[in-house]
């Protein structure tokens, strides 16, 4: 094999590589934020969860996203550790797609599926046609990089030391310790299987060795969700274990499975009578083969992995510290649902403080260095999430992908406005504590009635945000416009307690800055509902 041979291989390599990853990021950004979707809502039952595991892989091809961005979601808080056991499970399945379509060998019409995605993406201004030409322009540079590395592999039959090499992967040990390395050396189990398919269409090896590197090419690919958990909670490194236990079980028992049974020579009985076919035969009845078996045993393997994993997450508290939002995004989905995840995180703090501090009110035993210290974190997740949301402008973005990033900048400015409020009625409310002082019973009570409003506006109004509804957003107007309207009515009736000397107004002064407080509180909540549209 000549020096050119090597050169060509490793161009071939380069590009079906680089295909496959421009195929896959174009079916991302042309799902946009439905992945995340589907991912949050049809994941109720263990069935419907590999099912949308199975159907998101086969779309975005590739399941390190779909690991990646499950267990992401699970750190992330916005997915059930146990729900995450059966998109897992199916994306294993999913992932073999790729394979059944390198077995299809379109590599003549290669160059001209790869001339019609550039013609789209360069030429056509719309996001989804633009889209739609990356992917297209990544198959065919997949299928061009396929050939161009099956070719260069042809030399490799005259070679002595090689066909031993390759006779040698019969043994389960060394085939599956080769797939494992080679599928976290390339980052791809989908990658991995389709040169071993190019070197399978030279006659490079055969399915009795190909079959102990597939199982190890199945190891290898776990490390992308071990690479999303690190610095995760304990439910996503133990999604990541899960992910780790299912593929090392299926392997182990397609092992017994090979050497026990005539399993090799039944798959080669299979048409198309090609090697290429063979393997993606062989990995596709792997992964549906092992998946069934586990999925029924899937609250045995959750407890295994908590077993591997043990204790529960400490409380967040009010900790300067992100608890979702890892520095480098990687798919924008999983950036995006991360972001999301912290800002729910300060609508916690934010009301959380609010209730405190007009509790303290009527109380006059106020416990307000937590309400401090939140007001604190919440102006550093105001920071942290606005880096986030830069980062994420960045990165390609489906046009909805955008528009939402966009609207969460206003609602984190919201509910930091928010926290601010608050903080402001916590110093009235340690001001009147040093001095033993109280508002009459009628201001009490109005400040009470006034609370309790404020209190339902902010929470329908971020659930609104959350989960938009087609007369949400009608009803908090009433509900903001009825604030309003109560504090006018209180003002003047705090004005006439002034004129008839019922009130101090010393503490007058502060009834009216805690109402102007309680009603600006109420329009920035207006605000997050009316960022959902």
């Amino acid at each position: 094999m000549r020096w050119t041979d090597y050169l060509g291989l490793l161009g071939g390599l380069s590009l079906f590589l680089y295909g496959m990853r421009l195929m896959s990021d174009g079916m991302e950004l042309l799902a946009g934020s439905r992945l995340k979707h589907l991912l949050e809502r049809l994941t109720r039952n263990r069935l419907m969860a590999m099912l949308v595991g199975l159907l998101l892989t086969a779309v975005v091809q590739s399941s390190n996203a779909i690991t990646a961005m499950t267990v992401g979601f699970v750190n992330a808080g916005l997915m059930e550790f146990p729900r995450a056991i059966g998109v897992i499970m199916g994306s294993n399945i999913g992932t073999t797609i790729t394979g059944q379509l390198i077995a299809l060998n379109i590599s003549q019409i290669a160059p001209a599926i790869a001339f019609a995605g550039v013609v789209m993406f360069l030429f056509f201004h719309g996001k989804k046609i633009r889209h739609t030409g990356q992917v297209l322009a990544g198959l065919g540079v997949l299928f061009m990089g396929m050939s161009m590395m099956s070719a260069s592999m042809a030399p490799l039959r005259q070679d002595a030391w090689f066909i031993h090499t390759m006779t040698s992967f019969t043994n389960p040990l060394l085939g599956i310790v080769v797939g494992a390395l080679f599928t976290l050396l390339v980052q791809s189990s989908s990658a991995s299987v389709g040169v071993l398919q190019a070197m399978a269409l030279q006659g490079l090896i055969g399915l009795d060795g190909a079959i102990y590197i597939i199982c190890g090419q199945n190891i290898g690919c776990t490390i992308a969700a071990f690479m999303a958990a690190i610095g995760g909670n304990k439910g996503a490194k133990r999604t990541a274990m899960v992910h780790l236990m299912f593929n090392l079980t299926g392997t182990i028992l397609f092992v017994i499975v090979c050497q026990l049974t005539p399993f090799v020579a039944w798959v080669e009985s299979m048409p198309p009578f090609n090697g290429a076919a063979q393997i993606a035969n062989a990995h596709t009845i792997f992964n549906i083969s092992t998946t069934l078996l586990l999925l029924p045993l899937s609250g045995i393997v959750a407890k295994a992995a908590t077993i591997f994993i043990p204790g529960e997450d400490k409380p967040a508290g009010g900790t300067q510290r992100l608890l979702h939002i890892t520095q480098k995004i990687g798919a924008a989905s999983l950036g995006i649902a991360q972001v999301e995840a912290e800002i729910s995180r300060m609508n916690v703090l934010a009301t959380g403080n609010m209730h405190t501090a007009l509790e303290a009110l009527f109380t006059q035993s106020p416990v307000l260095d937590a309400v401090y210290a939140d007001e604190e974190t919440i102006d550093f997740l105001n920071k942290e999430i606005t880096r986030a949301l830069v980062r994420l402008n960045a990165m390609e973005l489906s046009t909805k992908d955008a528009d939402h990033i966009s609207t969460m900048y206003h609602v984190i400015s919201d509910l930091e406005r928010i926290g601010d409020h608050a903080e402001n009625i916590a110093g009235y409310a340690e001001f009147m504590s040093s001095r033993d002082r109280r508002f009459s019973e009628q201001a009490e009570s109005e400040l009470r009635l006034l609370k309790d409003k404020v209190y339902n506006i902010i929470d329908t109004a971020y659930a609104h945000f959350k989960s938009p509804e087609p007369d949400g957003l009608s009803k908090i107007e009433a509900m903001e416009e009825e604030i309003d309207d109560l504090v006018d009515i209180m003002q003047a009736a705090h004005i006439r307690r002034l004129s008839a000397n019922a009130c101090d107004p010393d503490l007058g002064m502060l009834f009216v800055e805690i109402l102007t407080d309680l009603e600006r509180a109420a329009d920035h909540a207006l605000n997050i509902a009316q960022a959902a549209r």
